[in-house]
């Protein structure tokens, strides 16, 4: 005799109906449960801050951007189907300039900070040193129109690529704000 048969034995049939049913609830709930615990499918975008609060704007429709200074296939780069996306804020809470032991030298922008939600890419547009030898970076982040998602901030960490420099000396704004300087 098995377990069934003594269960049967020992209950009506409509209880053991009821039994069936409440597990096969059970079991449902439990997958939906570990479904929605699994990451999304999407891969975020690295997430830039630097120093000072929020960065940014408000969310609104923008062209894509080429990154002269940036390194091939990495995560914050400006992409070609970037302008179908929202443009949204990086919050930066602390921002370093480093200087790479190479020659010609390296110079990487190092920021940690938030982005708006999960769901939002980092980008960093970064120009090449004008004749004042001031390098630009553009700091923002993407999100898709249509996409829902949880209203947390996501932390971040990035170094971001400023270029080989064999002399001079080199301010780096970011955003609009100074954020370091270096001499070669």
């Amino acid at each position: 005799m098995t377990a069934e048969d003594v269960l049967e034995v020992n209950m009506r049939p409509s209880e053991v109906t009821m039994i069936n049913r409440r597990i096969a609830t059970l079991m449902c709930l439990a997958g939906w449960l570990l479904a929605a615990c699994n990451p999304v499918a999407s891969t975020p975008v690295a997430e830039q801050p630097g120093s000072g609060g929020g960065t940014g704007g408000a969310e609104t429709p923008i062209s894509s951007v080429e990154s002269p200074g940036g390194v091939d296939g990495a995560p914050w780069e400006p992409r070609a189907g970037d302008g179908a996306l929202l443009r949204g804020e990086v919050f930066v809470d602390a921002s370093e300039v480093l200087l790479l032991e190479s020659y010609p030298v390296q110079a990487m922008l190092w920021l940690e900070g938030s982005l708006p939600t999960p769901c939002h890419s980092l980008r960093a547009a970064v120009q090449p040193p004008d004749t004042q030898g001031r390098i630009m970076v553009e700091i923002y982040s993407l999100v898709p129109p249509d996409k829902m998602c949880a209203q947390v901030l996501q932390p971040f960490e990035e170094s971001i690529r400023l270029g080989s420099f064999s002399s001079g000396t080199f301010s780096v704004w970011m955003n609009g704000e100074k954020v370091g300087e270096f001499q070669i």
